[in-house]
């Protein structure tokens, strides 16, 4: 019984997470990331990103650009997007997937992130 109850409650916790709220813009602080925007500089203009569907749809085709398909974007979907409004920037970053239920096995690889301006001015992109 036990182990039905914690199967059931595993589901629904990942339920919850794939339907929540991927669509979600989440604040963050740009001066967080000087690190990241120090080691992962990249100098390109995307054009204008004025909302978050947009800030994921670029992140996507700069990534695959840059390492192509094998680096399975796909399976980092959904996106998660941030925005530092006092710096009109967004940060976007890949999901890392995790196994229905930890005990069944562990998750390899990395994830996707582009620090851009609402401009299209990408400070930073990565992929580890």
């Amino acid at each position: 019984m036990r182990r039905f109850i914690a199967l059931v409650l595993a589901s629904l916790l990942t339920l919850s997470m794939l339907c929540g709220c991927s669509d979600k813009v989440e604040p963050f602080n740009l001066s967080d990331f000087e690190d990241e925007i120090e080691e992962y500089a990249y100098s390109e203009n995307l054009g204008e990103i004025p909302d978050a569907e947009t800030a994921k749809e670029k992140a996507e085709e700069l990534w695959i650009s840059l390492y192509g398909e094998w680096r399975d974007i796909e399976g980092e979907k959904p996106f998660k997007v941030f925005f530092d409004e006092e710096n009109e920037v967004w940060y976007v970053k890949g999901a890392l997937k995790q196994p229905l239920i930890p005990i069944f096995g562990t998750v390899k690889g990395g994830t996707g992130g582009l620090i851009v301006t609402t401009d299209g001015e990408v400070l930073a992109v990565w992929h580890f």
